[in-house]
């Protein structure tokens, strides 16, 4: 069986779509670690444009015979088009530090192509540089919530009646809109899996607003009628997901 330069299998037995990129990556471990790696890129990186970043294509590597790791689906390219193969210092001295945090937290499983020493620079590149069993350790960690950045698991009351101006004004926080701090209430929680169960949104059900949720409501708002631009829930978009009975005004 071929391998990639990382010794990982190429192809892969099974590829899994990863919803931050134009593509998918080897199932399993792999995109539990890319996930991860890009859900805190995201929030302490840049923004993920997923229509420039991309993940499995059988190939080589550039101007080598010897096959890329995006062969066996253990690589991703993030923001290709503003970190192109190449230069060096596409990302600010802040972003860069925030990037090797990352690395640091994932013990060193995933190599980024900004570290690379021989090779061409290569910023948009994230691969896996390390073997399945110590792979498996880390997303171990992340499955348990015990990695830095994740929020502890945590159930919200089904049966909770909160007040919907504290939710909204949540909402209204999250996008900017107001000053203050995101808190975690059973009624976010509460939308959370209300929109997982509707939509698939695949939310995690940790009861603060984040980008994803505000994302997912507004998406929400937009078929059903609703408050419109702003995106904080009022009690006709939230009966309309059948959450009417847990909100009071």
């Amino acid at each position: 069986m071929a391998v990639s330069q990382n010794g990982w299998p190429a192809p892969p037995a099974h590829l899994e779509t990863l919803s931050w990129i134009t593509g998918k990556v080897a199932a399993g471990d792999v995109h539990v670690v890319f996930d991860y790696l890009c859900e805190r890129f995201n929030a302490e990186v840049e923004k993920i444009n997923k229509s420039w970043s991309w993940g499995y294509a059988y190939r080589d590597i550039r101007g080598s015979d010897e096959l890329s790791n995006h062969a066996s689906g253990t690589a991703i390219d993030l923001n290709a088009p503003k970190h192109p193969l190449g230069p060096s210092g596409t990302f600010s001295a802040k972003q860069t530090a925030a990037i090797q945090k990352i690395l640091t937290d994932l013990e060193g499983t995933i190599r980024w192509g900004g570290n690379y020493r021989i090779a061409r620079k290569d910023e948009m590149h994230f691969g896996v540089h390390t073997n399945s069993t110590r792979l498996r350790g880390i997303a171990q960690k992340i499955r348990d919530k015990k990695m830095p950045g994740q929020v502890p698991a945590w159930k919200p009351s089904p049966s909770a009646v909160s007040d919907l101006g504290i939710i909204q004004s949540q909402f209204r926080i999250a996008q900017g809109l107001d000053l203050g701090d995101i808190q975690r209430f059973h009624g976010t929680g509460n939308i959370q899996i209300a929109l997982n169960k509707k939509y698939g949104a695949g939310l995690v059900v940790d009861g603060y607003v984040g980008k994803r949720t505000v994302a997912a409501w507004k998406t929400h708002e937009t078929r059903v009628g609703g408050t419109g631009r702003a995106a904080t829930p009022d009690m006709l978009s939230l009966s309309r997901i059948g959450l009417g009975r847990n909100f009071r005004e």
